[in-house]
């Protein structure tokens, strides 16, 4: 037999399993593509959601002191 070519038979086997290839094909695809994304994509989310989070810690943290020296002062 040649190399890539099929018998007659087995090609009629093929085709007759092909709605089931084609699922499993797509399936299979799928999970490949999710295992290959780019990991990038998360540590970006998770950089942007750091910077969020800091930017409010620190917001409140400018908060907290301009309070306190407001009460502070209007002690005196």
């Amino acid at each position: 037999m040649l190399r890539g070519r099929r018998s007659g038979g087995e090609a009629r086997g093929k085709s007759q399993q092909g709605g089931a290839d084609m699922k499993e094909h797509g399936l299979r695809r799928d999970i490949m593509r999710g295992w290959m994304a780019p990991a990038e994509d998360k540590r970006q989310a998770e950089d942007h959601m750091q910077r969020i989070a800091n930017a409010f810690f620190f917001s409140v943290t400018i908060f907290a002191l301009a309070f306190a020296y407001f009460v502070l002062s209007a002690r005196a």
